[in-house]
């Protein structure tokens, strides 16, 4: 059976206006249609093909998430070449590290800053490094790494999309080395393509959902559930700015699924419990929302009969110790119909 993860991708050529990527670039967001992501995979594949690359060889990925991201993954896959994604935050031994045991023949960093660290480390240490290739030339450094705009070729074939078998060689990634060296993980197209429609089958997202992509890429965790899974259904996906910049996102981008570490959304309840520490009222409410939503999510509860109510004089609110509560301003409190 054949299989290739970048036939999710071939399934929106035919619709090159659709959006399926906004990203924020200078001073504000910008949709990413797919006629212009398939421009830059097309000009990736064919500077994979000028310099030789075959199916099954190794590119490794030191990149934060955006649309370069996704080009580069999808160019590769759809050639059949094996993805090395790398924490774009770790430290050039590290990333040195990976790069050889994955025997990658290509090695694409974000910035000078990371190209240079290695040249200097690859000079001291006698490390011989696969050709670099840099996707952001603005910052400084000393390195003589390939820009961007230099390695990607004006001129472009069609975009390619293989037929591979489910067990051909998909990506390796490698942990963070915390109890030794980093060990890298092989996955198949088989294999992410059976967690992808497992995700599916869960209907936990639809097609007019927005995803905010935040953990990094070079985590499956987000690279299944926050790229291929929206990119099987034609979702769209929001990049976010960073961690700082993440509630301001959330507020503008108005997404409808977020996939996160607890420590993220842990920080979200604090500050929301915080907002509201000063009005019994706000707090009663926003407790009933986490166990409600709880049971939601838990599907002992519904949402049949919801209603929207008034507080005022003619509404009256206790506590489950009976205290109690009364509404400082015209507020809007959602009955919930549960089981």
């Amino acid at each position: 059976m054949a299989g290739n993860i970048a036939d999710w991708f071939g399934q929106h050529l035919a619709r090159p206006e659709a959006v399926l990527y906004r990203q924020h670039i200078g001073d504000g967001w910008r949709d990413v249609t797919v006629g212009e992501l398939t421009t830059r995979v097309a000009r990736w594949q064919a500077a994979f093909c000028r310099d030789g690359l075959a199916e099954g060889d190794r590119i490794a990925l030191c990149g934060r998430n955006g649309l370069e991201w996704v080009a580069i993954d999808l160019a590769a896959l759809a050639l059949g070449l094996v993805v090395v994604p790398l924490y774009v935050d770790d430290n050039p031994e590290n990333v040195a590290w990976c790069v050889g045991n994955a025997e990658a023949r290509l090695l694409i960093v974000e910035n000078r800053r990371l190209a240079s660290g290695l040249a200097r480390l690859a000079s001291a240490e006698r490390i011989t490094l696969p050709p670099l290739v840099v996707l952001r030339s603005d910052d400084t450094g000393d390195t003589a790494a390939t820009t961007v705009e230099a390695f990607l070729p004006a001129e472009h074939p069609p975009v390619e999309i293989r037929a591979l078998p489910l067990s051909a060689l998909a990506t390796i990634c490698y942990t963070s080395g915390t109890s030794g060296r980093p060990k890298g993980v092989m996955l198949t197209h088989g294999n992410i393509i059976a967690d992808v429609v497992a995700c599916r089958g869960t209907g936990m997202a639809r097609p007019d959902d927005t995803f905010l992509s935040v953990l990094p890429l070079s985590h499956m965790f987000e690279r299944t559930g926050g790229y291929y899974l929206p990119l099987s259904l034609g979702a769209k996906v929001v990049f976010a700015r960073g961690v700082m910049q993440l509630a301001d996102d959330l507020g503008t981008q108005r997404p409808t699924i977020m996939f996160a570490v607890p420590r993220i959304f842990e920080r979200f309840r604090a500050r929301l419990a915080q907002a509201v520490a000063g009005s019994r009222l706000k707090s009663w409410l926003f407790d009933q929302c986490v166990v409600r939503g709880y049971r939601l999510a838990q599907g002992t509860a519904s949402l049949e009969g919801c209603d929207s109510v008034a507080v005022g004089d003619a509404l009256r609110l206790t506590d489950e110790a009976g205290r109690r509560l009364e509404a400082t301003d015209e507020s809007e409190i959602v009955i919930w119909a549960t089981a």
